[in-house]
């Protein structure tokens, strides 16, 4: 089935190609996050973390829109959305558009393996700087559990301040 060159299926490949450049604003707000992390300099973790936040608000926003209109082509060509996929439009749509959609499917893949690896790199370089955090902190204040106490009948009590290794002789 070949699929004929209309305004809908040009509104879909722009829309795509949107999504494409917002991909890539991910990914460089990703690369920035992940930059930030590996400095140590936590003062800019959360504006960092917020781009990124904020990229992701723009994804969401195009990916309806893109849903909105794959919804329009298939009804045009009388097909479920779930059909109207980047391999069904790059085996079928008209050429010129069928190989720039050939090339938007190989780039959104190759985005997203870039994507969910600088995810993972920033998952992990977060967790290392949260260690290194809770060590700092472990090196300030006594933050061992705490065990608590026992009154003159046996019974557990907690105490209400744990003691911090700044008020004890080095």
């Amino acid at each position: 089935m070949k699929v004929a060159p209309t305004p809908r299926l040009a509104t879909l490949e722009r829309l795509l190609d949107t999504e494409r450049s917002l991909l890539e604003t991910l990914l460089f707000k990703l690369t920035q996050a992940k930059l930030v992390l590996a400095s140590g300099d936590m003062r800019f973790v959360s504006a960092s973390l917020q781009e990124v936040e904020m990229a992701m608000d723009d994804i969401r926003e195009a990916e309806s829109a893109r849903a909105d209109a794959v919804r329009s082509l298939a009804d045009e060509l009388g097909r479920h959305p779930s059909e109207i996929t980047l391999e069904f439009l790059s085996d079928h749509a008209p050429e010129p558009t069928r190989a720039r959609f050939r090339t938007l499917r190989y780039q959104f893949l190759d985005l997203t393996r870039e994507i969910e690896r600088a995810s993972t790199e920033n998952q992990r370089l977060a967790a290392a700087g949260m260690d290194a955090i809770k060590g700092t902190l472990s090196m300030l204040y006594d933050v061992t559990e705490e065990v608590g106490t026992y009154d003159r009948l046996g019974r557990r009590t907690s105490s209400s301040q744990n003691p911090t290794r700044l008020d004890r002789p080095l």
